[in-house]
C-alpha cells in the first residue's frame, strides 16, 4: 500500500511541474476575433499568461514565445573535480 502512495506521489509531482502553453481564439458575433495566451502546469487550469496587449495571433505566440523563455531558471549545475 505505501509503494502504491509513493508511485502515486512521483506521478504528481512530475505532472505538476509540467508547463502546457496555448492559444484561446474567443470570436464574437460581429466576426472579430481575439486570441489569449494562456498556460498549465500539470493537471490544473488554464489561466491567461498576458492580461493585456493587441490580442491578435501574432502577439499571443510572441507572449508564448517569451514566457517559455523566461520559465528557463538560468541554474546551471557546475561538475567539481
Amino acid at each position: 500500500m505505501i509503494k502504491k502512495i509513493v508511485v502515486v506521489g512521483m506521478i504528481m509531482g512530475v505532472l505538476s511541474s509540467c508547463v502546457e502553453y496555448r492559444i484561446k481564439r474567443v470570436t464574437h458575433s460581429d466576426g472579430s476575433s481575439y486570441h489569449f495566451p494562456q498556460q498549465r502546469r500539470g493537471l490544473g487550469d488554464w489561466v491567461d499568461v498576458s492580461p493585456t496587449g493587441s490580442y491578435t495571433y501574432d502577439w499571443a505566440v510572441g507572449v508564448i514565445k517569451e514566457k517559455k523563455r523566461k520559465d528557463d531558471s538560468g541554474i546551471d549545475y557546475l561538475k567539481v573535480k
